[in-house]
């Protein structure tokens, strides 16, 4: 979206429809990994064995941590793709 390639509505779906057929996906926070093992435990103490294992740890924004960031995103050239809300500015601003 932020390059210009599609509008938002092409990007915006449930996490569930881009999880390929096949995979199981667990949405739990993993408190230890073993690699040699092929195992990663979870924080409710579930040890879970894979074959191929994709993590992703997530996002956590944070803007109010950054004074005045809040306030200023969406004008003056200042965007974020990390947000459906401000991606389409990001484009405007890059395309002028």
């Amino acid at each position: 979206m932020g390059g210009g390639v599609a509008p938002i509505d092409k990007f915006i779906r449930d996490e569930k429809d881009v999880i390929p057929k096949g995979a199981s996906w667990i949405q739990a926070r993993v408190t230890k990994l073993d690699p040699d093992r092929n195992t990663v435990v979870t924080e409710a103490g579930q040890a879970i064995e894979y074959d191929y294992l994709v993590l992703c740890p997530g996002i956590q924004i944070d803007w109010h941590l950054i004074k005045g960031l809040k306030e200023a995103l969406g004008r003056g050239g200042v965007t974020s793709n990390y947000s459906k809300d401000y991606a389409p500015y990001t484009w405007e601003t890059i395309h002028g």
